[in-house]
Parts: C-alpha cells; structure tokens; sequence
C-alpha cells in the first residue's frame, strides 16, 4: 500500500476529514486548493462545528484527487 494511501487512511480512520483532504491537494492539488482546505480548518476549530457549504467545498476538492491517491507514488 502506497506511503499517502496509508496517510489518508489513517486521518479518515480518526476523522480528521480536512487534514485528509489537505494531504491530497498538497501532493495532487493547486496553491489555492490547499489554502482554501486550510481556511476551512481553521474557521472549524474556531468556531467548534463545520458548515454544510464547506463540508461541500472540501468533499470537492478530495474527490477529485480521491482516485488519483491510488496511483500515486510514495511520499
């Protein structure tokens, strides 16, 4: 099993949707992608709950990346 398969896994396992997604934009994802996913941490943590329109934002951005994880070499 590839090095961020294992990754992502692992953060899913423990719920951390958004690093999980971070993980993907950073290694397949743009500049933007990843600073938006880090936005949304950040505004979760401040706030304690994540909104219905960034949980849509974030799922976006993973499940373009989602298949390519499969592929991908080892970090």
């Amino acid at each position: 099993m590839k090095t961020i398969l294992r990754k992502y896994n692992k953060l899913e396992s423990n719920n951390d949707h958004t690093a999980a997604a971070i993980l993907l934009a950073k290694h397949f994802g743009t500049k933007d992608e990843v600073e938006t996913l880090v936005d949304i941490d950040r505004k979760h943590l401040r706030r304690g709950h994540i909104l219905q329109e960034e949980i849509d934002e974030r799922r976006n951005i993973s499940q373009k990346y989602y298949k390519l994880m499969h592929k991908a070499k080892p970090l």
